[in-house]
């Protein structure tokens, strides 16, 4: 059986109901459920099936007003971690920056290196006792 005659099957047959075809195509045929969703609004359901010819495509990459300045913020964070999004925009402001604040905040969430933090160690009492207090039996 080819793809496109599962695809048949799925979309004309028994599950051609929008709750019942899309998952069952969206599996088999790997297609997204809008587009088989689609080809059962329009009736397209003896549709011969090639994933190829559907033309799924990368998302395009949008230029961001602060890729050119991306190289002096990790420079920046790789030496200062702690740096704060406040101060990182008034040196990248006085570079030339002229977005906003949001965008850098993001970015600067995302390539600030992560502060491994150390497990606290319990001492003095074990894990569900709890310990004397001052004037009380224990």
């Amino acid at each position: 059986m080819t793809r496109s005659d599962v695809c048949c099957k799925t979309l004309s047959g028994r599950g051609s109901t929008r709750s019942r075809a899309g998952p069952v195509a969206q599996r088999t045929l790997n297609i997204g459920r809008r587009t088989i969703r689609r080809w059962i609004a329009e009736g397209e359901t003896n549709r011969d099936v090639d994933v190829a010819d559907i033309g799924y495509t990368a998302r395009f990459e949008w230029q961001s007003k602060l890729d050119a300045y991306k190289p002096l913020i990790e420079e920046q964070l790789s030496q200062y971690p702690e740096l704060t999004a406040v101060t990182l925009y008034a040196e990248v402001h006085a570079a030339g920056y002229t977005g906003g604040m949001s965008r850098l905040r993001a970015l600067v969430r995302r390539t600030r290196p992560k502060v491994i933090v150390d497990p606290v160690v319990r001492y003095g009492t074990r894990c569900g006792r709890t310990s004397c207090v001052a004037g009380q039996p224990g």
